[in-house]
């Protein structure tokens, strides 16, 4: 004899046995009866991971099996999740087994918050939405962790700077988190000072404990106070944006002429190598003009050797009129570099007295 039971509930069952010796299908007296005892054993539910880590923003998974006494999956079991301990306490979850007695449920938590979560899972064997004593549970942990950034320094002095020199400094990422820290973004804000440039970027993801560096440039282009906002832009959940600020001051050399002169022509020859000047013109006029330009910067060498002041400021006025953008003047030289050198030149012609 066999039977299956309603296979939801766990227990023991007495068995009563009986022969219909005369058979009437009434037990009598006489008829010879037996009885035994069947216990329904508990179904199992095991849960993988048992233990993890969690990205903070990411989403943390868990598999559940369900199966009977037997060691065969149950299908359509609801498994029930509810984090009954740290950061997203009361957080729950819930979906029904497969085929294969198997149910994935996930949760992402409030993603602000690093800690360990304690994890109750349980089996609704018999589909009534209440916790029985013999129904089958399981417990996990899932710890979150998060990038924690940390920029130093947060006020960069770049000092004085002479015209035609640059001065560059390192700023530095350290993620002092537990998870890796992904860099979105670097950038010298818009309206800020183009003085200050990112000359070299870094890493964007930065590993738990590394550090990675950012060097930043300054290159007066001006006579004066120069100041920007460095702002880095991050996943760190408390502290995702970081501004830097940059200051600088633009000087003129106080030097000797002819060594000012020099200077003049070094900027001059390494923003065209740099492609960020250049002459204006149609057809050959750009190159003529361009090598013309660099003939009169050299002739105020000249001149100014020979002590000849007015003749040295005359030649500067000439070269600040091919190249200040602002003049409304025919221009022999253009590019991103014309406006420093207007301006470098200008330095140098009031340095000289000339203005």
């Amino acid at each position: 004899l066999s039977y299956m039971g309603d296979g939801l509930n766990a227990g023991t069952d007495t068995l009563y046995f009986w022969a219909d010796v005369n058979r009437n299908g009434t037990k009598e007296s006489w008829e010879p009866s037996a009885t035994a005892t069947n216990t329904w054993e508990v179904p199992t539910l095991t849960v993988s991971p048992t233990s993890a880590t969690t990205a903070l923003g990411e989403t943390h998974y868990t598999d559940a099996t369900v199966k009977n006494s037997i060691d065969q999956p149950m299908a359509g079991i609801p498994v029930k999740l509810s984090v009954t301990a740290g950061p997203n306490t009361g957080e729950t979850g819930s979906n029904d087994t497969n085929m294969m007695g198997m149910a994935g449920l996930s949760y992402m938590g409030d993603g602000l918050n690093a800690g360990t979560d304690t994890l109750y899972f349980w089996a609704d064997i018999n589909r009534n939405g209440t916790k029985e004593s013999w129904e089958p549970s399981a417990s996990a942990t899932n710890t979150w962790i998060a990038p924690d950034i940390e920029v130093t320094p947060t006020y960069q002095n770049f000092g004085d700077v002479e015209f035609g020199n640059s001065r560059s400094n390192i700023i530095t990422v350290t993620n002092m988190g537990d998870a890796d820290l992904n860099i979105s973004n670097i950038a010298i804000q818009v309206g800020q000072s183009g003085d200050f440039v990112i000359s070299q970027y870094p890493n964007y993801t930065v590993q738990p404990g590394k550090t990675v560096d950012i060097e930043i440039t300054y290159r007066p282009v001006a006579l004066g106070n120069a100041d920007a906002v460095l702002r880095i832009t991050s996943d760190d959940p408390d502290e995702s944006v970081v501004d830097v600020t940059l200051v600088g001051k633009g000087v003129w050399l106080n030097a000797p002429p002819s060594q000012q002169v020099q200077i003049v022509v070094n900027f001059v020859a390494q923003s065209v190598s740099d492609q960020t000047l250049y002459g204006t013109g149609q057809g050959s006029s750009p190159a003529q003009r361009l090598n013309s330009f660099r003939n009169d910067l050299l002739a105020v060498d000249t001149i100014i050797r020979k002590g000849n002041i007015n003749g040295t400021c005359n030649k500067l006025r000439e070269l600040y009129g091919r190249v200040n953008p602002d003049d409304n003047k025919q221009d022999f030289v253009a590019g991103s570099s014309s406006l420093t050198l207007a301006n470098i030149i200008q330095a140098m012609r009031t340095n000289l007295g000339c203005i």
